[in-house]
């Protein structure tokens, strides 16, 4: 499932990103799949 490379890839964003740019862009990414 392409939710859990979204994970993995949102791992290493959080350590350049804020959290709030984090959880910004896991809602982008899921809107994009769903």
């Amino acid at each position: 499932m392409p939710f859990i490379l979204v994970l993995l890839l949102n791992r290493r964003l959080r350590t350049y990103i804020g959290m709030e740019y984090w959880c910004v862009d896991v809602l982008n990414v899921n809107a994009e799949y769903y």
